[in-house]
């Protein structure tokens, strides 16, 4: 490239901008005013649909609230009938070594008498047995 080449380069008019109708103009803001519209509205739709997400949570975390309460009281009543039933074969195994049926009916009568409460607590359980076998050894 020769020098005056380079010049007539950076001797060029810079463009004009481009000069918009009336017509042209109003179309424009027309069409700003729309998009601005339609922005709005998402915006609305999008607040909601936040607020309904966060309903949403509180729910999903009351639910799972509720069904830990419920598989606790699964649990609770699960342990309470193990409990039974390792209580009622005890009593079976104990009640089968009596020498003689009087003695099988007099423990049985004992037996009944301990309350479901006392059968699922391990230390009450055994105070009430202790407490029957002094009561049984002094009546021997």
């Amino acid at each position: 490239m020769t020098e005056p080449d380079v010049e007539e380069i950076f001797d060029k008019k810079p463009k004009k901008k481009r000069v918009l109708t009336e017509k042209q103009k109003e179309a424009l803001a027309k069409g700003r005013a729309k998009v601005k519209e339609n922005k709005l509205k998402k915006k609305g739709v999008e607040e909601s649909s936040v607020e309904l997400k966060k309903e949403q949570r509180e729910i999903k975390k009351q639910l799972t609230k509720r069904q830990a309460a419920a598989l606790e009281k699964v649990r609770e009543t699960e342990n309470k009938n193990k409990k039974l039933e390792e209580w009622d074969i005890l009593k079976n195994e104990a009640l089968s070594k009596m020498p003689d049926e009087r003695s099988f009916n007099i423990m049985n009568s004992y037996l009944d008498l301990i309350p479901e409460e006392d059968l699922l607590s391990n230390h009450k359980i055994k105070g009430r047995l202790a407490h029957m076998a002094k009561h049984l050894t002094a009546r021997s």
